[in-house]
């Protein structure tokens, strides 16, 4: 596998694919037949110029939040991915299964952070509920407001 000097991630994570989404976007990715197909929102699309800079939140097999970069391909916990997660997504246009409603509840939340400065509040927010192993039932506005108030 071949690394980049600067950052020792696979080459594959740092490609610079243009991304046809948008921040609140929910998206369909998948590493079959290596993991099952997963659902994520995309918190911030940033500049795309590196590894990092396309952000997501999705539910664990056990139901807490994780929020990370999407190009690196946490979302698949279970493995390593062999591909950028980018050549496997595309916009997610169905029905979600009550395990994963939360990502409704997230995007309408997001609607309602001015957009100047979504990207600082989010990222803030949902390192929070990641770093403390918030469960999904856990998340409604009034508690991701409340974690706003706290943080920012």
């Amino acid at each position: 596998m071949v690394k980049s000097p600067a950052t020792n991630f696979p080459l594959f994570a740092m490609l610079p694919l243009p991304i046809p989404f948008l921040a609140g976007d929910i998206v369909e990715v998948h590493e079959l037949p290596f993991a099952r197909k997963r659902h994520v929102i995309l918190l911030d699309i940033g500049d795309n110029c590196d590894c990092c800079a396309v952000w997501q939140a999705y539910v664990t097999e056990d139901g807490f939040i994780r929020a990370n970069a999407f190009k690196h391909g946490h979302v698949f916990t279970k493995c390593w991915w062999a591909t950028s997660p980018l050549f496997r997504v595309k916009k997610f246009q169905g029905t979600l299964d009550s395990d994963e409603e939360v990502l409704y509840r997230i995007k309408e939340f997001m609607k309602k952070i001015p957009e100047t400065d979504r990207r600082h509040q989010l990222f803030e927010i949902f390192k929070y509920v990641s770093d403390n192993n918030i469960h999904s039932r856990e998340i409604t506005e009034e508690y991701l407001n409340s974690v706003r108030d706290k943080l920012l």
